[in-house]
């Protein structure tokens, strides 16, 4: 069975990226565009323990990833 090449470089980049954002968490703003339209937008400042908390997420999304390519039911 073929891997999906793909899929597995990008569960590498949310893990290493994630990985990253946990051992250097750093603060910083965040802009978002909000509203239908995109002209409303809003700062938001993203404090160390929330990019530790992202980081941990991304390792988990990723390896969920890993799982699925290798462990999960082929069509």
């Amino acid at each position: 069975m073929k891997r999906p090449p793909m899929i597995l470089a990008l569960a590498g980049l949310f893990i290493i990226g994630g990985a990253l954002m946990v051992v250097h968490p750093t603060e910083m703003t965040v802009f978002h565009q909000t509203g239908r339209s995109g002209m409303r937008f809003s700062l938001e400042h993203v404090s160390k323990g929330e990019t530790r908390a992202t980081g941990v997420l991304g390792i988990i999304f990723g390896s969920g990833l890993v799982w699925m390519v290798f462990y999960g039911r082929s069509k």
